[in-house]
């Protein structure tokens, strides 16, 4: 039996192309679209939410809360390997 190894840059590189993708996602949706497990990888989240990568959102839905992510900010990602683009 096979038994598949993602490193944790990849785990994060998946979440941060789904919320882009997405937008907001909450998090059964996020764990699920990247294939996480919500027990070993909510650490992961927590801390990409305590590094300032993505944001953390709690919105009451009845007598739940739901937790939703979303990107923190786009201008610290390298598009390019050029600066060629200012951003003045």
């Amino acid at each position: 039996m096979v038994h598949e190894y993602r490193d944790r840059i990849y785990i994060r590189k998946d979440i941060l192309l789904k919320l882009y993708e997405y937008g907001e996602l909450n998090q059964s949706k996020l764990m699920s679209y990247c294939g996480l497990n919500n027990v070993k990888h909510k650490e992961i989240l927590d801390d990409m939410v305590k590094k300032g990568i993505i944001i953390r959102m709690e919105e009451a839905w009845g007598n739940k809360t739901i937790i939703k992510y979303k990107t923190s900010d786009t201008r610290w990602i390298n598009y390019d390997s050029d600066d060629s683009h200012d951003d003045t």
